[in-house]
């Protein structure tokens, strides 16, 4: 299961993701419609999780969004 998959499970929706690691709605539902969480709260996600999400695990799942998506343009072109 990806992180943002993860996170929604266990705070239900994305407002109640988003009050628990202090961004907005709007921001989470990026973060789904994206596929990922960014590195930049990677840290602050895994202290409001307790651990259950973990750096790594986000890190690793962006790279592989991140690396889709760049394989997906190049295809484009």
């Amino acid at each position: 299961m990806k992180p943002i998959d993860k996170l929604i499970d266990m705070y239900t929706t994305p407002t109640q993701a988003g009050r628990a690691i202090g961004v907005s709605r709007q921001v989470v539902e990026h973060w789904i419609k994206k596929g990922f969480i960014p590195y930049e709260v990677a840290s602050k996600v895994q202290e409001k999780t307790g651990g259950s999400i973990t750096n790594s695990q986000i890190w690793c799942a962006a790279d592989k969004a991140k690396s889709a998506l760049k394989a997906k343009k190049g295809e484009q072109n």
